[in-house]
């Protein structure tokens, strides 16, 4: 039976476990029954050993639950890039790794000169298969540069870094917001960690940090994207509490600046219609056949046209839109800043002077549905609320009777 082993060989099982943790950390273990007590005692304790400064536990008569808890007001780098530095690796993996390292520092040699090189000076044998397709990989990586001489390709150590094009002075604050903002972030915090540099000047007030988890299901997806190729996939519902097997065609990612979910809009290459999954919920990614070229150019142009009238998520590739008009009183000698919001934060809305302190916001999307939580920061000036959809005004209407209820309504 094998030990237990502090490195991460299965990154999509400490992905989930190190979520649940920061999400739901009032869960005992008894609450992940899907998984099996091994299973969660070793992701616990390899958990706790990369984010000791953050795992914490509490007791009580329902058992012992573990979170991870992170003020972002106290971190200058995302904790979670840490999951990164910690994947599993083969004896024959790390001795070839410097051997390759020590070997092309200086000279260029083929996999083949490379393997007597092993065999005579150090007395190890690799398989030149393995040889090659370690250099190939560390080729795509930007590790070795590679030439070709007659029918053999040669390979050297790549020695450029990136002090060679940016100053070390200048470098700190580029990849300190790089690596805290941008999707895969984990390369400039690797490159950070490499040359002895801080953040010492970026610190946000919302930060989604749990979202660099995604970054290794976010590449394939990215890859697809760009090569125009369908996915296989497979997707977790929490809602419906299973896993389910998907074939589509990825055509853009969204992130939300609300909740710092990311989202895949994907077409269904069926049935014709738009899909959005969110990034955390998918599983795997296979990389399937290109879309039909036929097609995909119309598909592109189509969708950059409809998500212009889009809210949030929803886009529609064949309905109408859903028209939507909110009255509100805003005194405009003192409030002149909800105007400024409605303009800017309304996206292609138009905002209309009705009378004095009377204002009209209009807007047409495909779902009026997902305003709603927009609309609600409005409170207490909005006037009235109408759609092509009558369950907008509806919902809406209940919301504040219900809220009414709860803070407002005198004890009887």
């Amino acid at each position: 039976m094998a030990g237990y082993n502090e490195l991460v060989k299965n990154f999509s099982k400490i992905r989930d476990y190190m979520r649940e943790f920061f999400i739901y950390g009032y869960k005992t273990r008894d609450d992940y029954d899907q998984k099996s007590a091994r299973s969660y005692d070793d992701a616990r304790r390899r958990i706790n050993s990369l984010l000791d400064d953050y795992v914490t536990f509490s007791q009580d008569k329902n058992g012992r639950r573990t979170s991870i808890t992170i003020s972002t007001n106290n971190i200058s780098s995302n904790p979670f890039y840490a999951a990164y530095a910690s994947k599993s690796f083969t004896d024959n993996d790390i001795t070839l790794h410097f051997l390759l390292m020590e070997i092309l520092d200086g000279q260029s040699l083929t996999a083949d000169e490379i393997a007597d090189v092993i065999s005579y000076k150090y007395e190890l044998l690799f398989e030149t298969q393995t040889i090659r397709k370690k250099l190939k990989e560390y080729q795509n990586e930007g590790i070795f540069l590679v030439e070709k001489e007659g029918h053999a390709n040669k390979y050297t150590l790549n020695k450029e870094k990136i002090t060679d094009y940016i100053p070390k002075e200048k470098l700190a604050d580029f990849l300190a917001f790089f690596s805290e903002v941008a999707p895969f972030g984990e390369v400039g915090n690797y490159l950070m960690q490499e040359n002895d540099l801080q953040n010492d000047n970026f610190w946000f007030k919302h930060h989604y940090l749990a979202k660099v988890l995604d970054d290794p299901i976010l590449i394939d997806i990215v890859k697809a994207i760009e090569e125009k190729r369908c996915i296989q996939f497979t997707n977790y519902s929490e809602r419906l509490e299973d896993t389910r097997a998907f074939i589509a065609f990825p055509m853009k990612i969204l992130s939300s600046v609300q909740n710092g979910r990311r989202f895949v809009l994907m077409l269904s290459v069926d049935r014709r219609f738009y899909t959005c999954f969110r990034l955390d919920y998918i599983k795997e990614v296979k990389l399937l056949d290109p879309f039909p070229k036929r097609f995909v150019d119309d598909e592109i142009a189509l969708l950059d046209k409809k998500i212009a009238s889009a809210w949030g998520m929803s886009v529609k590739r064949a309905a109408r839109l859903d028209k939507l008009e909110m009255e509100l009183f805003v005194d405009e000698e003192k409030e002149q800043y909800i105007l400024e919001r409605l303009k800017m934060e309304g996206r292609k809305g138009t905002v209309e002077r009705l009378g004095d302190n009377h204002f009209k916001y209009t807007t047409s999307t495909f779902d009026a549905g997902e305003m709603l939580p927009w609309i609600k920061s409005f409170t207490g000036r909005v006037i009235s609320v109408s759609s092509q959809n009558p369950k907008i005004k509806e919902v809406f209407e209940t919301d504040i009777e219900r809220m009414y209820e709860m803070y407002l309504q005198e004890d009887e």
